[in-house]
């Protein structure tokens, strides 16, 4: 309850407080977590482009056609949130942080054949889903939800840093854009974090007490695995309850014919 009053309050400024750039698969929603215990606000974070985040979809729509928003339109994106991780703030975590001069900005990072094997599992499942599941979720979450995943992913595959099926040309993407991050921000604006290291470097950056909890670990790759299977689990459980339905409609009409 005090978490949820303090964000409330926090929620009316409408300024970023953090800006983490660090790419998918290397403890971003890990990192929402912690940020959203120290900062008492919410963090954006692609998790939210499923509920909430995605009623600002004509925003998110013109910034990648566009490559970039004017502030207010920035402001608007994010006027529920302090901070912001992971995809697709990372995508234009370049503006962001002009967009944004007093924010501070967290890199996350891991070894890199460890977030390849990540990312490519991540990718390689989503695209392993049973058609029923994928058309599940484009008429869950709208044409729109569809049409801004595939110009997201056009951006960063095809013209960013990694590219699933090719592990070399993922991993020179990935230090690449380590290297980009710390030629674009100031070294006393910017953290290089990774989550193992825990609650201190993130305190000490963020100049909060340590909370006297556990640092969140979120999103590791058994827990993505396991959501993978309940979905393929669910998707063959419908498809053979259809196909039953089907049967069963057929032989009915069969009979009264």
């Amino acid at each position: 309850l005090l978490l949820n009053r303090t964000m409330s309050g926090n929620q009316a400024n409408k300024e970023l407080k953090v800006i983490g750039v660090g790419l998918a698969r290397t403890g971003t929603l890990s990192l929402k977590y912690a940020l959203e215990t120290l900062l008492g606000g919410k963090c954006h974070h692609m998790l939210e482009m499923r509920g909430s985040g995605r009623t600002n979809f004509k925003l998110w729509h013109k910034a990648i056609e566009h490559g970039d928003l004017c502030k207010e339109e920035w402001d608007e994106v994010y006027q529920d949130y302090i901070a912001a991780v992971d995809n697709p703030t990372v995508v234009f975590y370049q503006n962001l942080i002009k967009h944004y001069p007093e924010a501070k900005v967290i890199l996350t990072i891991r070894d890199p054949d460890a977030w390849y094997k990540s990312f490519n599992f991540l990718v390689t499942s989503f695209q392993a889903l049973p058609t029923l599941i994928k058309l599940y979720w484009w008429i869950k979450f709208g044409n729109d939800f569809k049409n801004f995943m595939m110009k997201l992913r056009a951006k960063l595959f095809l013209g960013g840093p990694a590219m699933p099926e090719d592990k070399e040309f993922s991993i020179q993407g990935y230090y690449k854009h380590i290297e980009d991050v710390k030629s674009s921000v100031e070294p006393e604006r910017l953290l290089v974090f990774d989550v193992r290291e825990g609650w201190e470097p993130l305190c000490k950056f963020l100049d909060k007490p340590i909370p006297e909890i556990p640092f969140p670990r979120a999103n590791d790759t058994a827990t993505i695995a396991k959501m993978f299977r309940v979905h393929r689990i669910i998707s063959y459980t419908g498809q053979t309850i259809l196909l039953a339905a089907i049967v069963a409609g057929a032989a009915y009409i069969w009979k009264k014919h």
